[in-house]
């Protein structure tokens, strides 16, 4: 019983740390992709 518990918060914490990496991920894709959008404008406009 005390194992089935501990490997359950085990699995919680990892699913917390997937959702926390999977959020830095695509907000981290998003700066990017803005910065190169960002950057193509400028270099069409001149």
């Amino acid at each position: 019983m005390q194992l089935n518990h501990l490997f359950a918060s085990f699995m919680f914490e990892i699913d917390i740390d997937i959702g926390r990496l999977v959020s830095f991920l695509t907000d981290e894709a998003f700066k990017r992709r803005s910065l190169v959008s960002g950057s193509i404008e400028v270099i069409r406009s001149t």
